[in-house]
Formats: structure tokens, C-alpha cells, sequence
């Protein structure tokens, strides 16, 4: 069976606004994603406490952090390094919430992309080890890899 859910930010980036709309649609998951214009893995300390305190109070269930992991250039080493340290943030954050998926994307999208595919498996490789490691399942949003589908990988 299907569970209806919702990224917060796709209804606002205000978090009690996307949740009590969310409820009166009769909703009780969410993902989050951006809240008060930063994404959940970029908000401060005292921050994070408020998201958790109101997603609490408001008895939502998160489903996954949706971290902005791997939205980058496949072939631009020092990006893909600061989205691994992304990964890290996600992976922390997501037991906050009581889930242990962290949504990440598929690089932007290329040129001849069946030219790159042993590339992007080289990539994926190091962000799946860690999730393993962490007992995080990772759910894969297929953007760029000019495919028109999207995925989650469970």
C-alpha cells in the first residue's frame, strides 16, 4: 500500500505553513527539503532544534531528508567532494527525524551520457559505501543522466 506524502517546500518554504496545509489534505508524510529558504542540511544548530521541535508537535512522519547531494557537475572533483561532506550532514540529520533515507540526485545532466556511465557508477560508488556503512537507504531522484524518469532505489 501507498503512503501520500509531500516535499514541504514544494507547498512553502515556511515549515508550519507546508505542515498545516499538508494536514488539511489529510496528509501525514512529508520530506524535507527546504525549509525557510535553506536546505534542511544548511540550517544552523538552533534551527534544526525548531524544525524538529514543530515536526513533533505536529505528529508528520518524515519519510527522507531530500538533501541536494549529487546535484552537481559529474566531472568537477571539488564540487562532488563538497556534496559527499552534504551526504554526511544528510546522514546525520536523517535519525533526527526517525528515517533512514536520504534522497540524492543523479549529477546534472550531460552530453553523450552513454559514454559515461562507468563514470557515474565510480561516483555513485563512495556515496552507497557510506550509506551502508550508516544503515541509510538512499533514494536516487534521476534528473540529469538525460532520462526522463525518475527512481527510488529502496
Amino acid at each position: 500500500m501507498f503512503k501520500i506524502g509531500v516535499v514541504t517546500d514544494e507547498i512553502s518554504v515556511d515549515l508550519i505553513e507546508a505542515i498545516e496545509i499538508a494536514k488539511s489534505w489529510g496528509l501525514q508524510y512529508i520530506e524535507l527539503h527546504n525549509v525557510w529558504g535553506k536546505n534542511i542540511c544548511d540550517v544552523d544548530s538552533a534551527t534544526l532544534s525548531k524544525i524538529i521541535s514543530i515536526v513533533k508537535k505536529s505528529g508528520m512522519i518524515v519519510t527522507n531528508i531530500d538533501s541536494l547531494t549529487l546535484r552537481c557537475s559529474l566531472s568537477n572533483d571539488d564540487e562532488y567532494s563538497q556534496h559527499i561532506d552534504h551526504l554526511l550532514k544528510s546522514i546525520e540529520i536523517a535519525p533526527l527525524f526517525n528515517t533512514n533515507v536520504v534522497r540524492l540526485f543523479s549529477f546534472w545532466k550531460e552530453e553523450n551520457v552513454d559514454e559515461k556511465w562507468d563514470q557515474i557508477f565510480e561516483k555513485m560508488e563512495l556515496p552507497i559505501k557510506i550509506a551502508e556503512r550508516e544503515g541509510i537507504y538512499l533514494a536516487l531522484k534521476m534528473l540529469a543522466l538525460a532520462i526522463s524518469a525518475q527512481a527510488m532505489i529502496w
